[in-house]
């Protein structure tokens, strides 16, 4: 080659030598720790996301399972305006019911509480005077309460909401 052609390519083209002073850019060690903060960042927002996302499906669940209690709890008032005895004896003698609910294996459950003493509050059912009757008839009670609870297995597993409702027979005084 040339003598002028090697003199105008290193005129042209710095040498390549590495820079001993550490100005020369990153070290490999410098760009793993960006990197691992910024995949830490990055997992904290996700992990964020994914909480929220829980939050809200758990929150639409107790929606859900609140409103089938409440239309639960509507539909036994309807009945005791219309039947007492009969709406509660139904309640006694029926099992679970299987609303539509907020996730798998909806179940609501109903119970008849005959227990003045089991009550708090206590609460005179049969409206005899005194609070420590343990086992009022239907025939002679003139109020009910009744326990709603409705259990499901949702986005955090086994879940339950219970509601208790007094209602008095149509002309009683609970």
């Amino acid at each position: 080659m040339c003598g002028p052609c090697n003199d105008l390519a290193q005129q042209v083209r710095p040498p390549m030598t590495a820079s001993r002073d550490g100005e020369g850019g990153f070290s490999l060690v410098e760009a793993s720790v960006v990197i691992s903060v910024m995949v830490i960042g990055v997992l904290g927002l996700l992990s964020a996301m994914v909480s929220a996302q829980m939050l809200s499906r758990t929150t639409r669940e107790m929606d859900e399972a609140s409103m089938a209690l409440v239309e639960a709890v509507e539909v036994f008032r309807s009945d005791c305006s219309d039947d007492f005895d009969g709406a509660v004896d139904a309640v006694i003698s029926g099992g679970a019911l299987f609303p539509p609910g907020p996730g798998r294996n909806t179940r609501l459950w109903r119970t008849v509480v005959s227990d003045e003493t089991a009550i708090s509050p206590p609460i005179d059912l049969n409206g005899d005077g005194d609070l420590l009757d343990t086992a009022v008839a239907v025939a002679d009670a003139d109020a009910a309460v009744v326990v709603f609870k409705i259990t499901w297995r949702g986005a955090r597993g086994a879940r339950e909401v219970e509601y208790t409702v007094v209602v008095s027979r149509p002309g009683g005084t609970p």
